[in-house]
């Protein structure tokens, strides 16, 4: 899912000319974000997933060598953004600590203490906002 999410919004660049690093940046940020909700989602879950069998992340590694790889995925997101901007000198950074870095604090905070159905599920509508914030600042681009 959260491949095909990315690749349609990277679609853009292949098709229409020239290359916009914007589109760039937000097609890993949509891919990044969907697959950290939805391995939040698979821990908002767990209980349910375990019980008919499924293989999912955090019943095959565990839920906290899951929360270790979406810190890894979140830290790959910000710093792959903030490279290609930087590359390209696209926007000035505070855009980016606004609409990304801040609301990804929240996030690693509210995962590093996570450990209820409750609090995954928060999580998991947290991850929402940030997708929300994410397309709200397009407007201000």
């Amino acid at each position: 899912m959260a491949l095909l999410t990315g690749l349609s919004i990277g679609l853009i660049n292949v098709l229409y000319h020239p290359y916009q690093p914007l589109v760039t940046i937000y097609s890993i940020f949509a891919f990044a974000m969907t697959l950290i909700r939805e391995i939040v989602k698979d821990m908002e879950d767990l209980k349910g997933d375990n019980t008919f069998g499924c293989k999912t992340l955090p019943i095959v590694w565990g839920t906290r060598k899951t929360k270790f790889l979406i810190y890894f995925l979140m830290a790959l997101l910000f710093s792959s953004v903030i490279y290609i901007n930087q590359l390209h000198r696209q926007l000035p950074l505070l855009y980016f600590f606004v609409f990304l870095f801040v609301p990804l604090v929240f996030l690693f905070a509210g995962l590093v203490r996570a450990d209820t159905k409750k609090d995954f599920y928060y999580l998991s509508q947290w991850c929402k906002v940030i997708m929300l914030l994410g397309i709200a600042s397009m407007v201000f681009i």
